[in-house]
């Protein structure tokens, strides 16, 4: 989830010229084939024409959900293949509140190297009445 009253950081403009420069460097000696080339130019030239922005985040909404136990899958060639089933829960954002539905499940992959992925799919159901239907990947 992210956290409420996150804010993105604004972009230091020499930063910005330093990864631009370096990006135009790059490309400049290896168009050429060259470094003396690229080395005399302050400006790269695709710098003015590129935007950088960077990602800005928003509290959308938070999940509660109840779990019923970890059921373990079998072993398969990678690792040990998990399920936890997501068997109700609420929601509730600054637009948006309603009920998590059961019937979705966390199913995880605890690989051999230690390494946990795992993967949500459960449905969410507005006090509205619609229904959404998120996936979560993460590691």
């Amino acid at each position: 989830m992210i956290p409420q009253g996150s804010t993105s950081r604004p972009c230091d403009p020499s930063r910005r010229r330093l990864l631009l420069g370096g990006a135009g460097l790059s490309v400049a000696s290896t168009l050429t084939g060259s470094t003396q080339l690229a080395a005399q130019s302050n400006t790269p030239p695709l710098a003015s024409s590129i935007p950088l922005v960077p990602p800005r985040t928003e509290f959308a909404y938070e999940v509660i959900v109840d779990l019923e136990p970890t059921l373990s899958l079998g072993q398969s060639p990678i690792g040990e293949r998990r399920m936890v089933p997501i068997v109700g829960g609420t929601f509730e954002g600054p637009n948006i509140r309603g009920k998590v539905l059961p019937g979705g499940a966390d199913r995880q992959l605890v690989r051999r190297d230690g390494v946990r992925q795992l993967n949500a799919l459960y449905e969410l159901q507005t006090d509205d009445g619609a229904i959404n239907l998120p996936s979560t990947t993460r590691f």
